[in-house]
């Protein structure tokens, strides 16, 4: 007949040497899981840190961002550049609505030239349209 019991040292020193595998695999969890929210929170907070200045506008959504001297729209809301940093001025000109569509209306100027940025809203979908400035 076997002796099916294990003697109490034999059986204290498994459980405890179990709760230890346990342990550590749960610090190492947790480590990784903080590394992980730690990574996450900066890449969702460099987006505006990467720009000279942002300038708020009378649109919640949009701010005007600025590099170099130059500026650019932002969508804050989808955390992207909606238009390159070219500009050397960018305002606000009017909120649009045509065949269902609603545009944002920007007045851009560039060096030698001057004219509209439309932000088509739903896509975020720009359509410059800039003429020679007249001397």
């Amino acid at each position: 007949m076997k002796n099916i019991f294990v003697k109490p040292n034999e059986q204290s020193k498994a459980c405890f040497d179990s709760a230890m595998a346990r342990k550590g695999k749960t610090k190492s969890n947790f480590f990784t899981l903080s590394l992980l929210l730690v990574a996450v929170i900066a890449v969702s907070c460099s987006g505006m840190r990467k720009f000279d200045r942002v300038e708020k506008t009378s649109v919640e959504r949009y701010s005007i961002v600025y590099k170099d001297n130059k500026c650019g729209l932002y969508d804050i809301q989808a955390d992207s550049l909606v238009t390159a940093i070219k500009y050397d001025a960018l305002k606000y000109g009017r909120t649009a609505t045509e065949q269902g569509l609603e545009f944002t209306v920007w007045v851009g100027e560039m060096k030698d030239y001057e004219g509209m940025i439309a932000i088509e809203c739903r896509t975020n979908e720009p359509m410059e349209i800039m003429f020679p400035r007249q001397q």
